[in-house]
Formats: C-alpha cells, sequence, structure tokens
C-alpha cells in the first residue's frame, strides 16, 4: 500500500498542522488564561461582595452605636447630678455637712458631735466619710435615715453604731423610758 502524497496536498497537511498547532497556542496561551481570570474574578467578586456587606452592617451599625453612645452621656450627666460638687474634698465636706444638718434639724433628733473623716480615693470617685454621734428617739432615726437615704446627693451610710440605753428617772417621760444614742458614718461622692 502505497501512499500518494502530492506537493498539493503536502502543503494543505502543513497549513492544517500550522492552524491547528495556532490554535492550540491561541487557547494555551490566551482563552485558557482568560477563563482563569475570569473564574478569579468571579471569586474575588464574590469575596468582596462579603466584604461589602461586612462594611454595610458596620456603616448601620454605627448609627446604633451613636444613638447608645447619647443614651449613655445622658446617663452619666443624670447620675453625675448625685454628686458633690466641690471642687476640693475639703469644700465637698462642707457640703456633706451642710446637707446632713438641715436633714438632722428636719428629723428632730439632737446633734451631739460630728468629725470629717479622711477622704478616700478610688480609681474615678473620692468618698468622703463624715462620722454623726446623735441622740434621738426610734421614730426621729428612722426618719433621718430615710432622709439620708434618699437625698438627690449620693449619701451611703457605712456604719452604723446603735447602743439603747434607759433615760434616768428625772429625765424619763411616762411614754419613752429609753434613748437611743447613734453613730453614723456617712460618705458622699465626688468625682476625682
Amino acid at each position: 500500500m502505497k501512499l500518494n502524497i502530492t506537493a498539493d496536498k503536502k502543503r494543505k497537511y502543513l497549513i492544517l498542522c500550522g492552524i491547528l498547532l495556532l490554535i492550540m497556542t491561541i487557547y494555551k496561551y490566551i482563552v485558557h488564561p482568560a477563563f482563569l481570570y475570569v473564574d478569579r474574578l468571579g471569586k474575588e467578586i464574590v469575596v468582596k461582595h462579603k466584604m461589602l456587606s461586612g462594611y454595610k452592617k458596620v456603616i448601620y451599625g454605627k448609627i446604633d452605636l451613636t444613638y447608645k453612645l447619647s443614651l449613655i452621656k445622658k446617663e452619666l450627666t443624670r447620675a453625675g447630678a448625685g454628686l458633690l460638687s466641690g471642687n476640693t474634698p475639703a469644700l465637698a465636706s462642707v457640703e456633706i455637712q451642710n446637707r446632713l444638718n438641715g436633714i438632722v434639724e428636719k428629723s428632730g433628733v439632737e446633734l451631739k458631735s460630728m468629725k470629717i473623716l479622711e477622704p478616700v480615693d478610688t480609681d474615678y470617685y473620692t468618698t468622703l466619710p463624715v462620722q454623726y454621734n446623735i441622740v434621738s428617739e426610734t421614730g426621729a432615726l428612722r426618719d433621718m435615715l430615710y432622709r439620708i437615704e434618699s437625698s438627690p446627693t449620693y449619701l451611703t451610710i457605712k456604719e452604723l453604731r446603735i447602743r439603747v440605753r434607759k433615760k434616768r428617772r428625772r429625765f424619763q417621760d411616762k411614754q419613752n423610758n429609753y434613748e437611743i444614742n447613734s453613730t453614723l458614718t456617712i460618705t458622699g461622692y465626688m468625682k476625682k
């Protein structure tokens, strides 16, 4: 079996092989990388879309956080109204004394002595303790404690010592034979 290939057919085969080689080269170096690039772009688009949705959540969250921050600032302002307004611990202690003296007068208790204790510094506030020694009846003591706890200024009773003793015979009245001696340590707060 002898193949008869003429020069014209050789030329056609060479042209056909050249075209196939050109198509394969174009596919390898142009078409295939283009498909890979488009595929990679598709993946990047998905990733960037997720990032964009995350940024949108952060932006919408900023509005919510701004609102929450304004509420917290209002709450801090309201809470700060109960602090003592003195610039120094000495001035703030005087403010505590004035408030407590008013409470003592309104409550009807007898003030025996008063002592200003050393201020205590904490992280954000300075606590200012004041010690009062009073003599009273039960109702007056209860009224005084209520007025201290319900004061618009933050006052807390850190220590309360009560001693009950019988009145002397000449000071006794028919209804009340006992006298209450109390020592209260009351603390106010000021910003550091």
